[in-house]
């Protein structure tokens, strides 16, 4: 029973590996990345679309190929390569267009509603799990053994777009939040860099799972987690990381720069 049931979930697998990326979900991909640089621009979108449509539509295409761009980079291979198929450029191009300049920001608005980004969201993980994987085997086929440059440029093809962002603030000549992916992880990256390590794992065959079957379970728990985000609930690791951080690291030193300022202030009213 249980291996007839294992079998039924491995042809669930390989059936999910064969889905098409193109049209839909490079398209959806596209949808999500540019949005997000619009989003990103918030009071600027109307000033930067209309001064200088070049420099946005520029930042549009390196959010929506990133992972390919910084891969490349990184891997010392062609950087221009991520564009070098002209379909993909003419689709993320009419998102672009659409995104920024439909009239009465009806498109904008369509995508931006819930029950859109209900549909989205889930197209987004699949691309983003096919990502992950062509990443590793990409980093493999330059660096065999090498474990660590596989999980990084796994992380960095599955959440490229994030890591670009202060490279097109750069560009758009705006500083933008502070944070970023390095100093504050969101739980796409956190999402990213564990089944990158899964992935390089199975690939070394010390977990025993087909890849096919890694991958949907990944596309399914990534999926179920963010729209819950989307709901409003707080990053699942979270919970994980209050208790792990205090026994790994130590606990987190409190601030005395204030019990100072108190302490000092008490002693100058008792001298008064």
């Amino acid at each position: 029973m249980a291996a007839a049931y294992y079998e039924m979930l491995v042809s669930y697998g390989d059936a999910y590996s064969t889905i098409p990326m193109f049209p839909v979900f490079e398209v959806a991909h596209y949808i999500l990345m540019i949005q997000a640089v619009r989003q990103d621009l918030r009071e600027d979108t109307k000033h930067l679309a209309q001064t200088n449509p070049l420099v946005c539509w520029f930042c549009s295409m390196l959010s929506s190929f990133a992972g390919g761009i910084l891969t490349n980079f990184l891997l010392g291979q062609p950087i221009l390569a991520a564009f070098n198929n002209h379909i993909n450029i003419g689709l993320a191009t009419i998102v672009w267009y659409l995104i920024f300049y439909c009239p009465g920001d009806f498109f904008f608005k369509l995508v931006s509603s819930f029950p859109v980004q209900l549909l989205l969201i889930p197209f987004k993980e699949i691309i983003r799990m096919n990502k992950i994987a062509g990443g590793i085997t990409q980093a493999a086929a330059v660096y065999p053994n090498g474990f660590l440059v596989m999980l990084i440029i796994g992380t960095v093809k599955g959440t490229g777009s994030m890591q670009m962002r202060n490279i097109e603030r750069l560009l758009r000549a705006t500083s933008g939040p502070s944070s970023n992916q390095f100093t504050n992880p969101s739980f796409t990256m956190k999402g990213s860099i564990i089944i990158s390590l899964l992935i390089v794992l199975q690939r070394y065959v010390i977990l025993p799972v087909p890849i096919s079957l890694l991958l949907l379970f990944s596309m399914l728990a990534m999926t179920t987690a963010k729209v819950f985000i989307l709901y409003g609930s707080r990053d699942p690791f979270e919970p994980l990381e209050g208790v792990l951080r205090p026994v790994v690291f130590g606990k987190q030193p409190q601030d005395t720069t204030s019990k100072k300022v108190k302490d000092n202030k008490d002693k100058k009213n008792k001298k008064e």
